[in-house]
Parts: C-alpha cells; structure tokens; sequence
C-alpha cells in the first residue's frame, strides 16, 4: 500500500512534544495529519477550577506554537485529535458547567488561530469506566440523548467559526477577554458575512467593546451564549434558545447594534458570558 497516509504520534503530555515533532520530522512523507492531545489539566489536581479553566495557558500556547510551525515546515496539517477540560472524566461541576462553554469556544478558537485544522472532543466513557463529566452529549437513564454545557461551545463555534479567520486590531488591555474574527467562505452577496466572537472570561466584571463596522457592512447582529451562574449545569443557552430533545436547535432572540455613526458600534458583554456579532 505505497499510497496509504497515516497520522500521528497521539502524544499526550506535554513532555513529548519535542518527541512529536521529531516524530513529525521524519516521516512526514507517510502523514496527513500530525495529532496531540489537549487538556487543561488533571481531574485530581487542586487547580481542576472555574478559575483555572478561564485564564491563561502559557504552555499550551507554546506547545500549539511548536505544532504550527514543524507543520509549515514538514507540509503537513495538524489537529487536536483528543481534547477536553481535565484527564480523568473531567471536574464535576466545572467539566460539566458553563465554565466549559466559554472554554470549549474560546480554545476551538485558539487553535484554529494557530493553524490548526480540527478537534475531537473526548466525550462519553473514559478509561476509567464512567461517563465523563465533560462529556458534550450524555446519555441519560431513559436511554435519551441530552446536550451537556461543552456541547454549547462546539454550538457556538459552528456557527461563528466557518470560513477565514481574518486579523482584528485591538488596542491593549489587561481584561480577560478573546475576540476573534472570520469571514464567512461562501456568499451570493457582495460583502461575505463577518463574525465577531467575543468572550468574557471574567467573573465579576463587564466588558464595553467598541468597534468599526467594515467598509461596505451595515448591519450588526448579536447571538449570546449566557447562563445563570458560570456554574450552572443547566439553563444554558445560545440566541435564547436550548438544544431540542431530538439535537436541533433554533435561534430564538437576537438584536441589533445601533450607532450614532455608520460605523462605531458599542457592545456591553456581560462577566463570564460570550457573545457572537454578525456583520452584515
């Protein structure tokens, strides 16, 4: 089978990255994918917190840096083939709260924004024979099929997260706060769609964003991804709207942005919650 293509190395700590790309180095020519695994720690630790979930991660920024690069060098793309919150089934009531929402939605993001090309997110039983908290999609004991709080994120990113990210230009700040930006791949009009994601990552405080509307766009439209609590393991919506018994979802609420100006726009994001603008 001189044609077949394989992936690897399925590296999962953060010790063997340099093993991973050494991996990658020699046998690149046989590869269509250079995968890892990603998680924000382990379910036993004391860090396994909202908090924890919420800041920054300098060494998966690092490591994620280390894929983009060997994979621009070897010509090969890369993907988080196995993520989610913490090993061990995940934090029960963080793994399976809001907190993972905003997560799972900021880090699809991320790594998207290092050229990575895809996740799987570890879901269901884990090695240890019990069903993960961080489960997205959860099987309960009538044999029906209910979303859990990560399954809001992925939600989320399906719809924002189609096309081109595109740069934005912000301006310094200390907030907990990611935004990011795509424009849309196909479109019959003479503007492609503009995403916005914008997320909140702080618990206490809200987030004023400003910004100009692109030249050629005029209409500004905003979904929100909000729950009760960062806490809440249930409640939590996208446009107003849950997941449907049967898996759909439809958007129930949005509104415009209106400006004093064809092109400042002001938007209040309130703490730990994110919002998603459409530009049209």
């Amino acid at each position: 089978m001189p044609n077949a293509v394989f992936s690897g190395a399925d590296i999962a700590s953060n010790g063997d990255i340099e093993w991973s790309l050494n991996f990658a180095r020699d046998e690149s020519k046989d590869m269509g994918l250079l995968i890892h695994h990603y998680y924000r720690g382990g379910a036993n630790s004391k860090l396994a917190t909202v908090e924890t979930l919420l800041g920054p991660h300098p060494i998966s920024d690092e490591r994620f840096g280390k894929l983009r690069d060997v994979s621009k060098e070897q010509n090969i793309q890369f993907r988080i083939n196995e993520m989610n919150s913490f090993t061990g089934g995940g934090k029960e009531g963080v793994s399976d709260s809001f907190v993972a929402s905003l997560w799972t939605l900021d880090n699809m993001f991320r790594i998207a924004s290092y050229g990575g090309v895809g996740v799987n997110m570890q879901t269901d039983v884990n090695q240890l024979g019990f069903i993960s908290y961080y489960t997205p999609i959860f099987r309960d004991s009538k044999n029906q099929l209910k979303e859990r709080a990560v399954y809001y994120g992925m939600l989320a990113f399906s719809l924002a997260g189609k096309g081109d990210l595109i740069q934005l230009n912000k301006s310094e700040h200390s907030a907990n706060f990611s935004a990011y930006a795509t424009q849309s791949e196909k479109s019959n009009k003479a503007n492609k769609d503009i995403w916005l994601t914008l997320i909140n990552k702080d618990l206490s405080t809200n987030i004023t964003v400003n910004f100009n509307m692109p030249a050629g766009y005029t209409t500004a439209d905003v979904i929100e991804l909000s729950a009760p609590f960062i806490t809440s393991k249930h409640n939590i919506t996208l446009g107003g709207s849950r997941v449907n018994n049967d898996g759909s979802w439809v958007l129930k609420e949005q509104h415009r942005l209106t400006g004093h100006g064809s092109k400042n726009r002001k938007l209040v994001i309130p703490s730990a919650s994110a919002v998603l603008v459409k530009l049209r």
